[in-house]
């Protein structure tokens, strides 16, 4: 009996070793796979740096001129590991991808006479997507990320916004703008490397956006004209929901004489949107529209005219900017967040941003899945300014310079 006993008390505590064993492993499998949330500091010069996280060093200094197209573009993959960026050299310009743990880089795309920009990781991180432009025309391209195949192009048109459907399956493009310059809406579909066209009435809008769930999409329509020379008061950009095939088309926001930009929440189907007025007011407004029952809302104040918003990481803010008197590109800019349900908004102090940052501003709504100022874990905004990058801390309301460079990216935090 005592020896039963013995060994029942043996097994038990063999039991318990190799629980713990196996709970050790797990723990630390779970730990290796929270990726620290750092930043990417591009410049200054020919250098691009790794900031945080205990860990700061040189990740790139073999640019030959800063102020060409080198680390330019920067997009950080899902998983948080990899940077992909564009930069030039004697033999052309390339993307090149990073990984930010081991300092491994792959080229993924090279060329003497094309330009590639606007990099957008697929959700999945398996394929980078980029537009590439000539003196003759402008094509999105496609590569997989481990560099087992070589771009190709798989729409052509100008001008062009994209974005990825939830699944990594589908591209909706926005090709050619109007409806009056021939724009519509394309589907490149990766499992069969087809492409359809969905739509052929865009109003003025850059980039359309996914539904959460990927089963709809929404985009900016613009009425039938029945004219044979359309006149301002003929133009409406009206928010229209439909499904993945382009069909079923739900109006929720009719906009008139106005030009749009969008973006939908990262967690809901929410979308923001910016209405410029067309006329000589040029009135910026940024506005909440619920994507299933049409209800929209005011963001902004009346005296503010809104150049760039976006939002947090949980979507329960958005931070957005603003300019005073007439529009420049470059012109100075502040920094707004507002919360979404309860309305409240916090000011920050004015900065000049840099060329960068202000080129990113342009094309917001088409960047914002690939490079966003927040932090992964939206407590922090970093932004280039016109002497280095900074980082706005969001509690307590104050920014301070990280670097020297001209644009910050965040990466890790997966």
């Amino acid at each position: 009996m005592i020896v039963r006993r013995l060994l029942w008390v043996a097994i038990a505590l063999l039991l318990v070793a190799v629980l713990a064993s196996v709970g050790g492993a797990a723990w630390l499998l779970l730990r290796d796979r929270t990726v620290p949330i750092r930043l990417v500091a591009v410049g200054p010069a020919t250098q691009m740096r790794l900031i945080g996280g205990g860990d700061d060093r040189v990740l790139a200094s073999d640019a030959s001129d800063a102020n060409e197209l080198n680390f330019a573009f920067p997009a950080p993959a899902p998983d948080g590991r990899r940077l992909a960026y564009v930069t030039m050299d004697a033999n052309g310009r390339a993307i090149v991808q990073l990984d930010l743990t081991t300092g491994e880089r792959r080229e993924l795309y090279r060329s003497h006479d094309d330009v590639p920009f606007d990099l957008a990781w697929s959700p999945d991180g398996r394929y980078l997507v980029f537009l590439v432009s000539n003196a003759q025309s402008l094509a999105l391209q496609l590569v997989p990320t481990d560099g087992s195949q070589p771009a190709q192009s798989i729409v052509t048109g100008n001008p062009s916004y994209f974005v990825w459907s939830p699944d990594s399956a589908t591209l909706l493009v926005h090709l050619s703008g109007h409806s009056v310059q021939n724009g519509h809406l394309v589907a490149y579909r990766l499992d069969s490397s087809h492409s359809d066209t969905l739509l052929s009435d865009p109003g003025l809008f850059q980039a359309p956006a996914w539904s959460h769930d990927g089963k709809q999409f929404f985009y900016a329509a613009q009425p039938p004209i029945n004219k044979a020379q359309p006149e301002l008061e003929d133009i409406s950009s009206n928010i229209v929901r439909v499904n993945a095939d382009g069909k079923e088309p739900t109006t929720l926001v009719v906009e008139k004489q106005a030009y749009l930009w969008m973006v939908r929440a990262p967690n809901s189907d929410r979308l923001a949107y910016i209405a410029r007025a067309l006329d000589k007011s040029g009135t910026a407004v940024l506005k909440l529209v619920d994507g299933a029952s049409g209800a929209v809302r005011v963001l902004s104040r009346p005296e503010e005219h809104v150049t760039a918003f976006f939002w947090s990481p949980d979507g329960t803010r958005i931070a957005y900017l603003t300019h005073e008197g007439a529009y420049e590109a470059t012109g100075p800019r502040t920094w707004h967040i507002i919360e979404v349900d309860g309305g409240a908004v916090r000011d920050f102090e004015t900065f000049q941003p840099s060329g960068a940052f202000a080129g990113l501003q342009v094309y917001f709504d088409a960047y914002t899945f690939s490079l966003s100022p927040w932090s992964p874990d939206g407590s922090r905004l970093a932004y280039g300014a016109e002497n280095g990058v900074y980082v706005l801390d969001v509690a307590a309301g104050r920014a301070t310079k990280a670097a020297e460079g001209t644009l910050g990216v965040w990466v890790g935090g997966k």
